[in-house]
């Protein structure tokens, strides 16, 4: 499949900058490649865009969903927006 997905994450609480992640995962594991960070403000009104899209092969039972990180502290995330969209690709 061919998927697209992105995300807007702020932290609400956080005093300085945090650096945070987004990954389109499959089966709980990151899809290669599907893997993107960025720097959430300390003002907390502003949120941070993030995207990523590739290529994953899939099985029945095979599931992709869009994981969320905050990498400098345990400081809670809001996801503001987020989507996921995969396309069947015929091999």
């Amino acid at each position: 499949v061919f998927f697209t997905a992105s995300v807007m994450l702020e932290i609400v609480t956080s005093a300085v900058s945090k650096e945070l992640v987004m990954a389109v995962t499959k089966g709980g594991t990151i899809v290669t490649g599907a893997k993107t960070g960025g720097m959430s403000p300390s003002v907390t009104v502003n949120s941070t865009p993030m995207s990523v899209s590739g290529f994953t092969s899939m099985a029945t039972n095979d599931y992709i969903n869009i994981f969320v990180g905050n990498v400098d502290s345990t400081d809670n995330l809001v996801a503001r927006m987020a989507q996921l969209t995969a396309f069947s690709l015929v091999t």
